[in-house]
């Protein structure tokens, strides 16, 4: 089955993870998938196909014969634009993936809606 990670990126020489990438590439200009500055997009990735190479076997991933398609859309510190989340999840879905995983925050931002008063704000 193939998974695909959306995310932000991984680390290629990552032992729980040598084999299980099919296919990556990056939607984030001037970076490459094969690189994870934050280590977020790794985790997430061990956690859903990792071998367990790391750990002798013992800690293995809840699917550890799914094949990774890496999608980097988010910088390495966690911020993304939505064309490089869009692109990503286009590319998953050409790509024959079953699976898409997207890991996504943000922070909350305080609107007002029409006619709502000034001191109750809306979380969007």
């Amino acid at each position: 089955m193939k998974v695909t990670m959306l995310d932000t990126g991984f680390d290629a020489a990552h032992p729980a993870l040598q084999g299980k990438v099919v296919r990556s590439k990056s939607s984030v200009p001037g970076a490459s998938a094969l690189t994870d500055g934050h280590g977020h997009g790794t985790h997430v990735a061990a956690t859903v196909a990792g071998t367990g190479a790391g750990s002798g076997g013992t800690r293995k991933s809840v699917a550890p014969g799914a094949e990774l398609m890496i999608g980097k859309v988010l910088a390495d510190e966690g911020f993304g634009g939505m064309p490089w989340i869009i692109d990503g999840m286009e590319r998953a879905a050409t790509n024959g993936a079953r699976i898409v995983s997207l890991i996504l925050g943000g922070r909350a931002q305080r609107r007002y809606g029409p006619g709502q008063p000034r001191g109750q704000p809306a979380y969007r």
